[in-house]
């Protein structure tokens, strides 16, 4: 038996662990969505992070509902995130729109 797991004040939550600083997790977050191959070139160059305590905000426009989805799971699994704000838009294709009869 482990033998910190004995001593009465030993607490599971007071173990820390390293703290990364924004700007690495925005360079991870942006990191990890430029080496996606699902991503198409032009939606990775678009998309934009900012990172507030581990929370990060993802901005910009894309062509798909799946590259938006697609860089949130990006961003959701890099190192440090604690949440993702997806803020992304996406281009409405020009010509009729669904709703337009």
């Amino acid at each position: 038996m482990y033998p910190y797991l004995m001593n009465p004040w030993f607490n599971a939550y007071t173990v820390s662990m390293p703290v990364m600083d924004d700007e690495d997790i925005r360079e991870n977050v942006l990191s990890n969505i430029s080496i996606d191959p699902y991503l198409p070139q032009k939606d990775k160059d678009s998309i934009d992070a900012a990172v507030d305590n581990g929370f990060v905000t993802l901005t910009g426009n894309v062509s798909t509902r799946s590259s938006k989805f697609i860089a949130f799971g990006d961003a959701f699994w890099s190192s440090g995130v604690v949440d993702v704000m997806n803020d992304i838009k996406v281009e409405q294709k020009s010509g009729k729109s669904k709703n337009s009869e």
